[in-house]
């Protein structure tokens, strides 16, 4: 007996749904919505291997729940899940996902973070211990202080950038940028 492509994906399809209900996991939608972190993954995860798009705004917008998914180890295990995070239009989630380790370098290196007006974003993306040091020396550039602050204190910042931070016409960017440089020298 030949299959059509058609008929082979509606049988997929049916397999699918009948795995889904026999295990008892709820719908997709369910999983998406849940106020368990683990089981949003779960839903995020299964959308992918049924082949649905997901937009943010198809998440669970609690606060709690996108905090711990992003502090999670997930996204280690799956950037797709950061990638779908990052396409927040809060700053706030954008800025935990920034500040994460285990973003994708092409979330954290998109030109669009370090133009336009000092937020919650690029302030936590300063602070991702993961940055290139190209990006580094865009933000340590930055006209916003709090932002030059961070890059101050950032672990792999280089003594020429830190040493120009020291100067900052801000105390408290010059502060951090020469505490560094105090700790750099009692370690040599």
């Amino acid at each position: 007996m030949k299959l059509t492509a058609k008929q082979l994906r509606e049988i997929i399809k049916e397999e699918i749904t009948k795995l889904i209900e026999s295990t008892g996991m709820p719908q997709l939608d369910s999983l998406l919505q849940s106020d368990d972190p683990e089981m949003v993954i779960q839903g995020i995860e299964l959308a992918s291997i049924m082949g649905v798009d997901l937009t943010f705004d198809d998440l669970n917008q609690n606060t709690k729940v996108i905090g711990a998914i992003v502090h999670s180890d997930a996204g280690k295990e799956d950037p797709d899940i950061l990638r779908l995070l990052s396409t927040s239009s809060s700053s706030w989630v954008q800025g935990m996902v920034l500040k994460n380790p285990n973003t994708p370098m092409d979330i954290i290196t998109d030109p669009k973070w370090y133009t336009g007006p000092a937020d919650r974003a690029k302030s936590r993306l300063a602070r991702n211990p993961a940055l290139p040091i190209e990006q580094i020396k865009m933000l340590a550039n930055s006209e916003h202080p709090r932002i030059r602050r961070h890059i101050a204190q950032h672990p792999n910042i280089t003594m020429d950038i830190l040493n120009k931070l020291s100067q900052d016409s801000v105390e408290y960017v010059r502060n951090a940028a020469n505490e560094l440089i105090k700790q750099k020298g009692n370690k040599q």
